[in-house]
């Protein structure tokens, strides 16, 4: 632990020094797995409130955290969490990043796979303020320190693009975020245009933004360890299964004994009871 000149608040050391650990990716789940790997730590409890068909998981053990997965499917409106006020330590948010002109008669099966039926937003400025909804909603359930990690686009829109990602940073801001870090992912083919001449680069990438609560340092003492440090208190022991023989393997703790899943039982974040301001609407 280091502190910054003056006597300012404490620094993450952060993790080993490795090449893979870039801020492009040419993959959502290989961009994921990196932000998870630099900035989060095991059993810590992760909000994927856009979960979908989880493909940013595809890479991630999540036998290594507590994930909450939820989406509008689930019944789950990532405006309106069911968690009590500063429980979690990441909250991962993926709406529609695409706005649906109501005129729009073409290409309704690339729409209807983005989910923007659903929602709907028929200008920029609609999805950007669906963005900041689920900004401010996550903000309220986050721990101070935590992270948000968003993915979003750039757009065009009336002919002038559109910098929503530079909208976002912005708005995160008045809501008591700083943006720790971005990710770019690069799509080889990216979707259809609904335009038949063409006055823009398409948008062929897409970005993560990594937000932390309440500032650029870390607060707390989970956000305070050093990650190598925290990883060194847990180890694997062989576990006898029933399916898999003596092959499976759990993750317990060096100092206490108790298992990791124990862990995550003590720590499990508590839903808001149906009394707590909204009738459980």
């Amino acid at each position: 632990m280091r502190h910054e000149p003056g006597g300012g608040n404490p620094v993450d050391e952060g993790v080993e020094k490795s090449s893979d650990l870039m801020s492009v990716a040419e993959d959502n789940s290989v961009a994921f797995f990196n932000i998870l790997r630099l900035y989060a730590r095991l059993g810590q409890s992760i909000a994927d409130v856009t979960f979908g068909q989880g493909v940013f998981w595809k890479k991630v053990d999540q036998l290594n955290y507590h994930v909450l997965p939820t989406d509008i499917a689930t019944g789950i409106n990532f405006r309106n969490l069911p968690y009590e006020d500063e429980c979690l330590d990441v909250v991962v948010l993926d709406p529609p990043y695409r706005y649906t002109p109501k005129k729009n008669k073409r290409f309704l099966g690339i729409d209807e796979r983005y989910g923007l039926q659903a929602s709907a937003p028929s200008r920029t400025q609609g999805v950007v303020k669906l963005y900041v909804e689920g900004m401010k909603e996550a903000a309220r359930v986050l721990r101070v320190g935590g992270f948000l990690i968003v993915k979003c686009q750039d757009t065009i829109q009336d002919g002038a693009n559109i910098w929503v990602h530079c909208d976002l940073i912005r708005e995160g801001e008045t809501l008591g975020y700083a943006c720790r870090d971005l990710v770019v992912v690069t799509n080889a083919h990216p979707p259809q245009t609904r335009w038949d001449r063409q006055r823009h680069f398409r948008k062929a990438h897409s970005y993560f933004l990594v937000f932390r609560k309440g500032g650029h340092f870390p607060f707390g003492i989970p956000s305070m360890e050093k990650r190598d440090a925290l990883c060194q208190h847990f180890r694997t022991r062989p576990l006898e299964c029933e399916d898999h023989g003596a092959k499976c393997q759990e993750i317990v703790c060096c100092e206490c004994g108790e298992t990791l899943e124990e862990k995550k039982m003590k720590s499990r974040p508590r839903s808001r009871s149906k009394s707590s301001g909204d009738g459980g609407a």
